[in-house]
């Protein structure tokens, strides 16, 4: 593959959230991550975790809340009085945090229930809870409807007042200053791999496929996902650049976002946040 062309010699596990994939980084539990932005600007902002964003991804957030139709959700405000579910520390748990104040949500009439990965659908197929905070590109819907075969939808934070960046690769500040040569191979291989998918959206979906769980047994499933994913491959500040580059504009009006909507401690400098030096040439 194409980190063994590099050199490297990779294992993936299940980061079961941004919030605790950056403490894992944070910690040099594993030495890179895939986490959303929003958790990353707060880990470093509120708690000066030691981490930075070394490549790009989804640089517009897939994050939004998950229902089924009949719920008759059409704008934010008809959340009120209803039973939701929430991965704590999750990209969907801060990002809603926004959601609700650019919204002026009345979070005290919603009741919240915290779950797990492995227990958030059940939550809404039995009917435990009306909506999801951390749907992600639309999967959770469409794993809504296979299941019941109700229609399902998600509202997106992003229609809704929420300017934020999606979900990048970060490393350890040790490990970006101390191995610099792993840094960038590992990149390069993953640059390269997102360009692969990218070109042949079939393929990456059938290799999904095969590493996906039971739950997610489904090629159409992994199709749809990565079709969504590369529609965010780009931003209007990131034009004409190499995939995997970031705009120092955008990290700045997420920034922004979450400093309004969110509350943060201090404010990082932008170098602090995300580094290009270690993309492909």
């Amino acid at each position: 593959g194409w980190y063994a062309e590099n050199g490297l010699e990779v294992t993936v596990t299940e980061g079961k959230g941004s919030g605790n994939v950056v403490q894992l980084v944070g910690s040099k539990v594993i030495t890179f991550g895939y986490a959303g932005a929003s958790t990353l600007i707060r880990a470093i902002a509120d708690n000066s975790v030691p981490v930075k964003t070394i490549a790009g991804h989804l640089l517009r957030s897939p994050m939004g809340l998950s229902y089924f139709n009949e719920k008759g959700f059409s704008k934010p405000k008809d959340l009120e009085g209803t039973t939701a579910s929430v991965l704590p520390g999750s990209e969907g748990d801060v990002l809603l945090q926004a959601f609700m104040a650019a919204n002026k949500i009345d979070k005290s009439t919603i009741k919240f229930v915290n779950v797990s990965r492995a227990t958030a659908d059940a939550a809404i197929l039995t009917g435990k809870v009306d909506w999801y905070a951390g749907g992600f590109l639309g999967a959770e819907a469409y794993r809504y409807e296979k299941h019941s075969g109700k229609p399902a939808s998600q509202m997106t934070y992003g229609h809704w007042g929420v300017t934020m960046l999606g979900h990048s690769f970060i490393a350890h500040h040790d490990t970006i200053k101390n191995k610099p040569d792993l840094v960038r191979r590992f990149v390069a291989a993953t640059i390269k791999g997102i360009q692969y998918v990218k070109d042949h959206p079939e393929e990456g979906a059938d290799i999904a496929l095969v590493s996906g769980t039971a739950q997610r047994n489904d090629l159409k499933y992994h199709l749809d996902l990565i079709t969504a994913a590369n529609k965010s491959l780009a931003t209007k500040n990131t034009k004409g650049k190499p995939l995997g580059w970031m705009s120092q504009l955008d990290w700045q009006e997420s920034f922004d976002t979450l400093a309004k909507y969110g509350g943060l401690k201090s404010r990082p400098a932008m170098e602090d946040l995300f580094t290009n030096e270690f993309l492909p040439k």
